[in-house]
C-alpha cells in the first residue's frame, strides 16, 4: 500500500466513510481500529488529543507487525505449495524407479519436503548406504 493510499484511507477512517469490506486482514484490523478511535475522539470531548495520537501510533505499530506476519505466512504457504509440487514430481520418479534404493531416496526427499526437514533425505541416504545408487 502506498503512502498516498494509506493517507486517503486514514482520512476516510476519520470522516467515517471508509469501506472495510475488501481490505486484506492487516489493513482491515488497522483501519477498523483507527475508525473506532477517531469516532471516540470526535464524540468524547474528554478524550485528550495526545492519548488519541499515542493510540494511533500503537495501532500503526501493530499494523506493521501484522504486515510482516502476513508476509511470513504468505512466504511459508508459497514454499509449502512449491514443496507439494516437487513432492509430486518425486512421487512419479519413485514409481518409475528401477531400484529399491532410488525409491527410498525419492520417498525420503518427499517426507523431508513435506515436513520441512531439508536434511531428512540426506540422512536416509547415509543410513541406507546407497547414495551412489540414488
Amino acid at each position: 500500500m502506498t503512502e498516498q493510499e494509506l493517507k486517503r484511507l486514514i482520512h476516510q477512517a476519520y470522516d467515517g466513510s471508509i469501506n472495510l469490506d475488501n481490505l486484506p486482514t492487516p489493513e482491515y484490523r488497522y483501519f477498523d481500529r483507527i475508525r473506532r478511535l477517531y469516532k471516540r475522539y470526535k464524540f468524547d470531548k474528554n478524550m485528550p488529543k495526545d492519548f488519541t495520537e499515542r493510540m494511533k501510533r500503537i495501532a500503526f505499530s501493530e499494523y506493521m507487525q501484522d504486515i510482516e506476519e502476513h508476509k511470513r505466512y504468505t512466504s511459508m504457504y508459497a514454499q509449502y505449495q512449491y514443496n507439494i509440487k516437487q513432492a509430486d514430481k518425486l512421487k512419479i520418479e519413485a514409481e518409475k524407479a528401477d531400484t529399491i534404493y532410488h525409491i527410498a531416496c525419492c520417498t525420503a526427499d518427499i517426507v523431508g519436503m513435506l515436513t520441512g526437514d531439508e536434511g531428512y533425505g540426506k540422512r536416509i541416504r547415509e543410513k541406507i548406504g546407497g547414495m551412489d545408487k540414488c
